[in-house]
């Protein structure tokens, strides 16, 4: 329950999720944006094959090994192919920093086969701003360290943008390599 109100009056307010899968989706930041990603993948067919929230095991020799409580693992939001290249893709909602950008460009290098860093976030503190500047710093790291960047205004700011799924149009375009 949470407690909430003004002083002198207090309102306990209890939440019941319908099941564990909705809780999940709500209460963890970034889920949402992940299952945009993944389905403006898969409905209109722009990879061969799609993984969402891929979880690895570092330095497991055996599968007994990988679930270890002690093990070091890793997830990465999605994985996909197109073409014999992977691409690992990161959303965040949050603001993204250069920590962020590193660690999705060692997955890619590390795992894929012939890998590509994607970072997609929803944040509204990214794309262009109040004074119609476009926030570069972040893009212009990610260019340097050859990460796709996708902002806000790429994914689109009112419900015609992702009716019109700008987001596929962007995605289509790095995987072929434009």
């Amino acid at each position: 329950p949470v407690t909430a109100g003004l002083p002198g009056n207090t309102y306990h307010i209890r939440f019941i999720y319908k099941n564990r899968a909705t809780k999940e989706c709500l209460m963890k930041e970034g889920n949402i944006l992940e299952a945009y990603v993944y389905h403006s993948l898969w409905n209109r067919a722009l990879v061969d094959d799609v993984k969402l929230n891929v979880a690895f095991t570092w330095e497991a020799d055996e599968a007994g090994e990988a679930l270890d409580p002690d093990a070091v693992t890793n997830e990465i939001d999605l994985v996909c192919t197109y073409n014999m290249q992977t691409f690992f893709i990161s959303c965040k909602q949050t603001l993204p920093q250069t920590p962020h950008l590193q660690e999705i460009i060692f997955f890619a290098d590390y795992f894929g086969a012939d890998g590509k860093a994607v970072l997609v976030t929803s944040n509204s503190m990214t794309g262009e701003n109040s004074s119609g500047r476009k926030d570069a710093l972040i893009s212009l790291r990610a260019d340097k360290m050859g990460v796709y960047y996708i902002d806000r205004d790429m994914i689109g700011r009112t419900i015609e943008d992702m009716k019109q799924n700008r987001l596929a149009m962007y995605l289509q375009k790095i995987f072929n390599g434009d």
